[in-house]
This record gives C-alpha cells, structure tokens and sequence, in this order.
C-alpha cells in the first residue's frame, strides 16, 4: 500500500513538473539545472523500490497530452522529449533506472548540456 502511494505521489510530480510550455521558456542553462533537479527528486523515488515499469504508462500518456503543444521549434521539442525517453529508456544507455545519479548525469552532461553554453 505504501509503495502505491508513493508511486501516485511520483506521477503526480512528473505531470506537474513534465509540462511542455513550461521547460520550451527555459533558458539553456535553466534547462541543464531542471533536468538535474528533476532526475535528482526521481532518484529519491528510485532508492524507495520505484521502477521504470511503475510510470511508463503516466510518461506516455503525459507525451501524449503535451504532444497538442508542440509548435516546430524542435530545439524545444527535444528539451521535453529528452527527458521522457529516458524515463522510459526509448534511448542509448546508461539508462536512468540502472545506474546512481552521478554516473547518469555524466550521459547528460556529454550529450545533452552541450546546449547549455549560453
């Protein structure tokens, strides 16, 4: 019971947080700082026995959803995108669910925060 509500809680925070009109007005560096602090709060999850499989359905859902406001800008595409699919490990490893925070963020700061030199 405690883990079910646990798993609600951490759906509730990536809805509220995996907003698409929200992250595509971040800034490079603003995005590079979000994506830390959001994969930052998931570990917390993670180290309570949460899984990959306990919100694969919520993060497709939520693309889904915010899918409606994507506009062309692909740079603000990819910021969203980029994050849901590693949530749900539609991309190359090290894959979030496998590895400590530290060693994950490494991914990010090689392929992804490039974009952050503003």
């Amino acid at each position: 019971m405690e883990k079910e509500i646990e798993i609600e809680k951490l759906k509730s925070f990536i809805e509220d947080q995996l907003q698409f009109e929200k992250i595509s007005k971040l800034s490079a560096s603003e995005y590079c700082k979000f994506v830390h602090e959001f994969f930052t709060v998931l570990t917390g999850y993670k180290t309570h026995g949460i899984k990959k499989e306990d919100i694969v359905d919520t993060v497709n859902k939520l693309y889904t959803a915010q899918s409606i406001f994507f506009s062309g800008d692909l740079q603000s595409e990819d910021k969203f995108g980029f994050i849901t699919e590693e949530l749900v490990n539609f991309c190359p490893s090290p894959f979030f669910w496998e590895l400590p925070l530290d060693e994950y963020m490494k991914k990010w700061e090689r392929l992804y925060f490039p974009l952050c030199k503003e």
